[in-house]
């Protein structure tokens, strides 16, 4: 067991595993065809409120028309307890603390709420730099994995942070990722290309100094969509269209990257990760080609060549400056990223499958419009990011609540986006929204400025330790040679298991800024404000009800006499509840 528990906490988990969130406060509407999307303003102030961006009128209107088409009822909009929490979760990378919660919920412009708080979010100085660390942290997953080296991981994530800070483009975020040259401490992008060098080659002079193989597949994955990696060795056996000759020209374009240094090997794990070096060295593979093997066992050779044909221009002498330019020029780059960031809010992509990065015959997509529009307009908005963003979160799908009905309750009309589908939480959202419900950070309105920046600076030292303790434990690496992992998808009483009980009852105990102290303090005897209190830190939302009716109950038999450790259970309770785990 994670450390003893008596009768109550047993009932009050039955209750809040089954129980569903209830709304709180004024501002809830649940019509869907109300309309609170707008695109603010990025003056730093949400107060400038404009309408709807064309690219989230193209959302609406295309959803609107297929939900038509097919009799599918949407699901009601979601209240503004489910939105807050799932706002926060999927653009800060955890739960809203009670303050932010009662604040939003408190703000009376029904129409406009919702696009404010995605525009905070997005650009309010409070809020830039969590916004920047997670979008930072979860990219340095997707180029590298969790299971990479944490020196090169950190490295490649302060360099992907300060490219947010600047809001730099995706374009020239990916340009230099493929061609940064430099040393590991000095060039964080430099991590990506020397995290998936592959074999070393045994004729370094003539094939390269590594076959590059990991580095082809991911970049083709996850910067146009595309998963050639079966190309390798055959015809693609989904996507006729690519061949053996489509890998290997890409790959060609890698051949002449040298590594310099060696990085630490398994029986070297406590020493500091060794610092790398990139580069490009002309004299290898020179001749420019690059030797492959076909199913008939016959060799074939081919140069740098792009999926869609193009070569190398006779005025550009570096192989991968003419790649990075040929990837960002593809008409697949912009829905590459599209698809992507749909599906991190969504859930799934826009194609029949719920895959994000794997476009082809074989996964038709269902709504091509939008793909094709939201594409469009990112070009246009020279790839940003913020922008994607905003369009997307403040549409009337990402609006709705993830309640079915019988129009859209089937897997099959997931494809729909009429209802959000649930999401378990990664393990960095985990993490840091148990921190948060745990620590319950105070109102900076409440907190002096000097009191306020000493404090988040503790705190984000604190966590970062910690939560790569956390990672250590919780992480077990299913990958392959191409850097893929398995999604967590665990309970959260695995995960806190994984975390260390006795941790977790420190925490639940502790006498400085105790979230269980503080609810007994703030509800002053009353069962129900208390309980409020609890459910605000923990699910972003008051109890309903049935919760509260028992927990009185069993506050009456069993924590009038111990009323503390009564409010601990119930703590764990929320803290061991699917509702918790789950981004709904």
């Amino acid at each position: 067991m994670l450390h003893q528990r008596g009768r109550a906490c047993c009932a009050l988990m039955l209750l809040f595993a089954v129980t569903r969130p209830a709304p709180i406060g004024a501002g809830d509407n649940h019509s869907p065809a109300a309309t609170d999307n707008s695109t603010a303003s990025k003056s730093g102030s949400s107060a400038n409120i404009k309408g709807p961006h064309p690219a989230t009128d193209l959302i609406n209107n295309e959803l609107a028309k297929f939900w038509a088409e097919n009799n599918i009822k949407p699901a009601p909009r979601a209240t503004d307890n489910e939105f807050v929490r799932r706002a926060f979760l999927d653009l800060l990378g955890r739960i809203p603390a009670v303050w932010e919660v009662e604040n939003y919920v408190r703000d009376s412009d029904a129409k406009n709420k919702r696009a404010k708080l995605i525009h905070r979010l997005l650009y309010d100085p409070y809020y830039r730099e969590e916004f920047e660390d997670h979008w930072s942290d979860m990219w340095a997953t997707y180029l590298l994995r969790r299971s990479a080296n944490r020196t090169y991981h950190e490295q490649l994530r302060d360099w992907l942070a300060e490219q947010w800070s600047k809001n730099r483009k995706w374009d020239e975020v990916v340009r230099d990722l493929l061609t940064a040259t430099g040393a590991t401490d000095k060039n964080g992008a430099v991590n990506y290309i020397l995290a998936h060098l592959g074999e070393a080659q045994n004729n370094s002079r003539e094939e390269g100094q590594f076959d590059m193989v990991p580095v082809t597949s991911r970049t083709i994955r996850l910067f146009l969509g595309i998963q050639i990696q079966c190309a390798q060795c055959h015809a693609h056996p989904f996507n006729p269209e690519w061949k053996q000759s489509h890998f290997w020209g890409v790959n060609a374009f890698f051949r002449q990257i040298e590594r310099q240094g060696q990085p630490n090997t398994a029986n070297q794990p406590n020493q500091p990760a060794a610092v790398l070096t990139l580069l490009d060295n002309a004299e290898m593979n020179s001749n420019s080609v690059v030797y492959y093997e076909d199913r008939q066992a016959v060799v074939k050779a081919i140069g740098p060549k792009f999926l869609d044909g193009r070569t190398i221009p006779s005025n550009v002498s570096r192989r991968r400056d003419a790649l990075a330019e040929f990837v960002i020029s593809h008409e697949m780059f912009p829905k590459a990223m599209v698809n992507r960031m749909w599906g991190h809010f969504f859930g799934r992509g826009l194609g029949q499958q719920r895959a994000v990065d794997d476009f082809g015959e074989h996964n038709p997509i269902v709504h091509p419009a939008i793909l094709d529009g939201l594409a469009d307009q990112f070009k246009q908005y020279k790839y940003d990011l913020r922008e994607l963003i905003s369009w997307i979160c403040t549409s009337d799908a990402y609006a709705l609540s993830c309640t079915a009905n019988n129009t859209n309750s089937k897997p099959e009309h997931e494809v729909a986006f009429s209802r959000m589908l649930l999401k378990a939480m990664s393990p960095e959202q985990l993490y840091d929204s148990l921190r948060t419900a745990l620590d319950q950070p105070p109102d900076p309105k409440a907190v002096s400025n000097k009191k306020k920046s000493a404090g988040v600076r503790s705190i984000s030292e604190e966590r970062k330790q910690r939560r790569e303790q956390w990672l250590a434990k919780l992480m077990t690496n299913f990958g392959d040679d191409e850097g893929n992992e398995i999604t967590f998808n665990g309970t959260v009483v695995q995960a806190l298991l994984l975390m260390n009980g006795r941790e977790l009852q420190e925490e639940l105990t502790r006498s400085d800024n105790n979230t269980v102290l503080n609810a007994i303090a703030k509800g002053r005897g009353n069962v129900e404000a208390t309980l409020h209190q609890l459910t605000l830190a923990a699910l972003s939302r008051r109890a309903n009800e049935r919760e509260v009716s028992l927990v009185r109950r069993e506050f009456t038999k069993t924590g009038a006499s111990g009323p503390q450790q009564f409010w601990e259970d119930v703590f764990w309770a929320l803290l061991n509840s699917r509702e918790f785990i789950l981004n709904h």
